[in-house]
């Protein structure tokens, strides 16, 4: 069995995760306000988004995997 990836760096409760349609990353939303984006295979951040000003509770990667969008407590839909 392959060996599973933690991802850390949050500061608080992930509510939301998501893969790329391409498998090759996911993106987490969390209390903390932020988005990060993961390599799935190394665990590594690729990017970490701060725009929201509370709870990430959905994501959605677009179909062609070059935007997430991101819904938060707030009310509003971030891409």
């Amino acid at each position: 069995m392959p060996q599973a990836n933690i991802y850390q760096g949050h500061g608080d409760n992930v509510f939301a995760v998501a893969w790329s349609p391409d498998g090759l990353h996911i993106a987490s939303g969390s209390r903390d306000t932020t988005v990060h984006v993961w390599n799935a295979a190394s665990g590594k951040y690729v990017y970490i988004f701060r725009g929201h000003t509370s709870s990430v509770l959905a994501l959605a990667w677009s179909p062609d995997g070059q935007r997430i969008a991101s819904g938060c407590t707030d009310g509003k839909i971030l891409v």
